[in-house]
């Protein structure tokens, strides 16, 4: 399904070359066994988690058509086999670039909310700096002012001399008060910058991984990540356990004669675009069904021995 990254769109096909056979063989003989075949230990994929991904595809389907279309066996029947080439190689490489970017861009936004702390603490603390300075010039002003008047009279009688020099005092200690606050901010300051630093370094590294990321994986390009060919589904290219899933469902279908339909959301769609497990078949996928598998065009026969059973 679509990769909705801020970087780039790559978008898969699910059919191959054996898309004419299965449009072409309108046959449905139900159940269908199959067992989960060769996983080459570069998908990393446990045999019990490709088996609980088969059977999970298996139940979309025979949850919209409530029938029992397909048989899990260990060892017979149609084998899904695992095919590791460069498809899933770049799908790994790119799942690691995605890690690297999305672990930077948790970085980032770490670095961002330090920042708007910060910025939230500084933006207070300058807002009352800025109050008590006012108030502390009037009030200066006008110490000085009283001082200038006395000198001017000759000089100011004990009581207010006293009153004056303890205001005096008060001043002073409240300018060394304004300067610690002054010096609060300007740490602040040089905390703010630093963590800019910090959070323009990492957007730096996150764009030249985006660049990387962009010459690898910034075309789209179409290519099979499954086929059904008759006698094997094979496997070449998922991203996640989910995806894995959908495009198992998608071959499923193809192993009961159904051909591609409209709907982007629709496991029978041409390529991996809007389908997901909550959405699961469609209308677009039971109306194929349907058409191909209805009641009078399906077979149902003995897994193990083929013996119709009417």
């Amino acid at each position: 399904m679509r990769k909705r990254l801020a970087i780039i769109l790559i978008v898969a096909t699910l059919f191959g070359a054996g898309y004419w056979y299965y449009t072409a063989q309108a046959v449905c003989a139900v159940p269908i066994v199959y067992h989960v075949g060769a996983i080459p230990a570069s998908f990393s994929l446990a045999p019990d988690t490709a088996r609980n991904a088969a059977l999970q595809a298996e139940a979309l389907w025979e949850d919209a058509t409530g029938l029992d279309l397909f048989t899990y066996s260990e060892t017979e029947g149609l084998p899904i086999d695992f095919v590791f080439d460069d498809r899933q190689q770049n799908t790994n490489a790119e799942l690691v670039l995605r890690e690297i970017l999305e672990a930077k861009q948790d970085r980032s936004d770490d670095v961002q909310k330090q920042y708007a702390d910060l910025l939230a603490k500084y933006d207070t603390l300058k807002r009352s700096y800025e109050e008590q300075t006012q108030e502390y010039e009037e009030r200066l002003n006008a110490h000085n002012e009283e001082v200038e008047e006395w000198n001017e009279a000759g000089g100011a009688p004990a009581d207010i001399y006293g009153r004056l020099n303890k205001e005096q005092k008060v001043l002073k200690e409240e300018q060394a008060r304004l300067s610690d606050i002054a010096d609060q901010l300007n740490t602040l300051v040089d905390r703010m910058n630093q963590i800019g630093a910090r959070g323009n370094s990492i957007i730096g590294d996150y764009n030249e991984i985006v660049e990387e990321y962009n010459n690898q994986f910034s075309e789209s390009s179409e290519f099979t990540q499954g086929d059904y060919q008759g006698d094997a589904i094979h496997i070449y290219q998922y991203d996640s356990y989910a995806e894995l899933v959908l495009v198992l469902a998608h071959e499923f279908g193809h192993a009961l004669s159904l051909g591609h339909v409209e709907g982007e959301d629709a496991i029978m769609y041409h390529l991996m675009e809007e389908q997901s497990l909550n959405t699961g078949v469609t209308l677009y996928d039971t109306a194929e069904f349907e058409r191909v598998c209805g009641t009078d065009r399906v077979t149902w026969w003995s897994a193990f021995t083929g013996l119709a059973q009417g």
